[in-house]
């Protein structure tokens, strides 16, 4: 069995470089960082644990894009972290620039997953408005009384 000690950090490929780290020993870890690079929705880091037991209660995973958030397609989900034994997510928390950008975790089974959805740019926003308003009055006139 392996044991990091408090405050340890883990990565896949290295930093700012993307790769999977596999551990085929029982691992416990305590609180953890865990930092995740992305180059490209099929180009990212990924811990594979045959066994991995969480024993505190304070797990980060900071994301890191290492080609910036444009490399990304819309609305993806990777698995980062596979072969959890227990899972609480109320345990894991993104770095703040993460969470502002779209990236929520998630459980499933025996794997933490990463979601990103895209979010739309400030003159996104504004074209959808136009038109929702653009759409309102041509109802409005359209179904006005008559004018006499």
């Amino acid at each position: 069995n392996l044991t990091l000690a408090q405050n340890a950090g883990l990565t896949g490929g290295g930093v700012l470089s993307t790769g999977t780290l596999t551990l085929t020993q029982a691992l416990t870890l305590s609180d953890f960082t865990y930092q995740w690079d992305i180059a490209a929705d099929d180009d990212y880091d990924l811990l594979n644990f045959t066994s991995l037991t969480l024993s505190g209660d304070n797990y980060t995973v900071n994301v890191n894009a290492l080609n910036g958030l444009g490399a990304l397609s819309d609305d993806k989900s990777w698995t980062i972290l596979s072969g959890l034994q227990t899972g609480n997510l109320g345990l894991w928390s993104l770095n703040q620039e993460a969470a502002d950008a779209g990236f929520t975790l998630n459980l499933q089974g025996a794997n933490l997953l990463l979601n990103y959805s895209a979010i739309p740019e400030p003159s996104t926003w504004a074209l959808i408005v136009t038109g929702v308003v653009l759409l309102a009055v041509l109802r409005f006139r359209r179904f006005a009384p008559p004018r006499h």
